[in-house]
């Protein structure tokens, strides 16, 4: 056994004598193994989710710091890193989290990540996300789409005041927003539709 190792073994004992719902403590102790190893941080990630689904899925408070909160301490330390780590197909628990239990979803970092995720084109990551996020009860999907459109409408719109070229909308981004747009009732399902053809 290393001493990296013994570090872990220390840290992770005093982690498990915290209460799950003292997440200032939680934070304060995950901190320091997720910079001795990231590896070692994302399976304490998953172990939290694994272990406090049912309370902390149930409490907005404990999804935001499961979901939200956590996603931004390990972003900041490696964003490629979390980015495999919230879209890895066998740990779907902490993308369950950031996206489908995540109250703040629609701000901040996570709302950051699948707007980019769209305007680069990277469609599978953007249907992963899409796909939690249209599940997430504790957010209005539609207004959520309209955010993401808008965004997305707008970024095109910057490229094209920036190049001698007339270029259309990107159609597989239209595509990939129309999907989740037909999944959807209300006035915003109408309007969207119709920005994506006018934009196109």
């Amino acid at each position: 056994m290393d001493a990296k190792q013994i570090k872990f073994l220390q840290l992770f004992g005093e982690l498990s004598k915290i209460d799950p719902t003292d997440v200032a403590g939680l934070e304060q102790t995950l901190l320091p193994i997720i910079k001795l190893e990231f590896e070692l941080g994302t399976m304490i990630w998953e172990y939290l989710c694994r272990t406090q689904t049912i309370p902390y899925s149930k409490d907005a408070d404990l999804s935001a710091f499961c979901g939200d909160k956590l996603l931004e301490i390990f972003y900041n330390i490696s964003s490629t890193k979390t980015i495999n780590a919230i879209t890895d197909p066998d740990v779907p628990i902490i993308t369950q989290f950031v996206f489908e239990f995540n109250p703040n979803v629609d701000k901040g970092l996570a709302l950051q990540i699948v707007q980019d995720s769209v305007i680069t084109n990277k469609h599978d990551l953007a249907h992963i996300y899409l796909t939690h996020i249209s599940r997430n009860r504790r957010i209005n999907f539609g207004d959520y789409l309209k955010t993401l459109v808008e965004h997305a409408i707008t970024q095109h719109i910057k490229k094209l005041a920036t190049s001698s070229k007339n270029m259309p909308f990107p159609k597989k981004q239209a595509i990939l927003l129309q999907e989740f747009i037909d999944k959807i009732r209300g006035a915003n399902k109408a309007l969207l539709t119709q920005r994506l053809k006018e934009i196109s």
